[in-house]
């Protein structure tokens, strides 16, 4: 994860997605930290006012009148991108620190984008207590949420499984991973 900080008190989202970034490392097992350097990393969380980032969002994505209106419609923002496989190869994350932190929901963002662009993009107000259900207290991962996580990464499930075939494999992880 490469972090571009354009407000100040950079250390504070840095110590914000570090904290992030270990447990959904523990949880899937893949390799993510924080790089000094734009060209090691394939997710790029961006924290800027909100003017900052519809700018940035259009240097980024040119002509993407899509992209602006769902920044202006969500709070904060996270996009993955895929290769040809369907494996998730790049992201950029997009967090206004100027509305987020008025709302006191400046962790919950980082928190909830982070692990959206891992491949979990979907709210849902059926799961009560998760980082994936908007209306929820919570600003961290639940076991619920990590138990997502683990799911997703375990090595028996592959990119492009359809979906019949992927419900067979998670029925049988489930009891394991409960243990």
């Amino acid at each position: 994860i490469y972090l571009e900080v354009r407000v100040p008190d950079a250390g504070h989202y840095r110590k914000l997605t570090q904290a992030t970034a270990a447990k959904l490392a523990e949880a899937s097992g893949l390799d993510i930290q924080i790089v000094d350097h734009k060209e090691a990393a394939n997710i790029i969380s961006t924290f800027d006012r909100m003017d900052g980032l519809l700018a940035a969002v259009e240097a980024k994505f040119p002509g993407s009148s899509w992209l602006q209106e769902l920044m202006n419609t969500n709070l904060c923002m996270g996009l993955f991108f895929t290769n040809d496989s369907g494996e998730i190869n790049r992201a950029n994350i997009f967090i206004p620190t100027d509305r987020s932190s008025s709302s006191a929901m400046l962790p919950a963002c980082v928190v909830e984008e982070t692990t959206q662009v891992l491949g979990l993009p979907n709210d849902s107000d059926e799961i009560h207590f998760s980082i994936f259900n908007d209306k929820s207290l919570t600003n961290d991962l639940t076991e619920h949420d990590l138990t997502l996580i683990r799911l997703l990464y375990d090595p028996r499930l592959k990119p492009g499984m359809g979906r019949r075939e992927a419900l067979e494999i998670v029925r049988r992880i489930v009891p394991e991973i409960r243990r």
